[in-house]
């Protein structure tokens, strides 16, 4: 029995891998960007016997059910191609970036969640108030706003209009990252004990993450307002707070 549900969970993981290479292999296919003008160039492009080498190279030239399986095959064994922009390996780049991007969007839901619950519970508990108004503004704002619509708007009014967020990126220009350790700004340089650049680092994370939490602050104050406003509904909390009034009459 137990045999017979792990083969087929097995099976369905596997169904679903397979799918999901399908569906990254034949996107990758129906963009309508020309490989060959991205990594040759147009004067390279021209030349007849250079498209048909890089074709051959990376096999563009054979049908497409072989393209399938030799990305499958590349997969496997941990190729995922060449980067169109860098030029090198993409799991290079991935190494690379990954650190920043844990970085960020550890920092977007550390502030989504302490900020959510926050806004929630003040809406909840002075509901109807100015309070209450600012936090599902903001939610909704949030909510319904694009990311990188809201990224343009932080940056120009933050950064360009009141010069109050620093330069983009992970440290100024004339700062040096710490030693890497794990590639985080902020752990590495507590790790190497210059607070300075962790306060940089933090200092450029609060606006980037801030536009990253946007849409999931905004869930979150909306649902711990709806649960706040249920749970003081109660008949339990209603006797509590007869008791206490009750208490101070005294």
């Amino acid at each position: 029995m137990l045999l017979s549900y792990v083969s087929r969970r097995l099976a369905a993981v596997a169904g679903l891998t397979a799918a999901a290479t399908l569906m990254v292999f034949l996107i990758a296919h129906a963009v309508p960007a020309d490989p060959v003008l991205a990594m040759l160039g147009d004067r390279a492009a021209s030349d007849p016997a250079t498209v048909a080498r890089f074709r051959a190279h990376w096999g563009l030239n054979k049908p497409l059910w072989q393209q399938y399986l030799i990305f499958l095959d590349g997969l496997t064994h941990g190729d995922l191609g060449e980067s169109i922009i860098t030029r090198r390996p993409v799991l290079h780049d991935i190494a690379q970036f990954a650190p920043a991007t844990v970085e960020l969007a550890t920092t977007a839901a550390i502030m989504a969640a302490l900020l959510g619950v926050l806004l929630g519970v003040l809406a909840s508990v002075m509901r109807d108030s100015w309070v209450d108004h600012l936090a599902r503004s903001l939610s909704l704002i949030g909510t319904a706003a694009p990311t990188f619509w809201l990224a343009f708007l932080m940056l120009a009014l933050f950064y360009g209009g009141l010069q109050l967020a620093p330069s983009p990126g992970r440290l100024a220009l004339s700062e040096s990252p710490p030693p890497t350790v794990t590639g985080l700004y902020t752990v590495d340089s507590l790790i190497a004990g210059e607070y300075g650049n962790f306060l940089a680092s933090l200092a450029h994370l609060i606006m980037p993450g801030a536009v990253l939490a946007a849409a999931t602050l905004g869930l979150i104050t909306r649902t711990m307002r709806a649960s706040m406003l249920d749970i003081l509904g109660k008949e339990y909390i209603n006797v509590a707070r007869a008791k206490v009034m009750l208490f101070e009459m005294r």
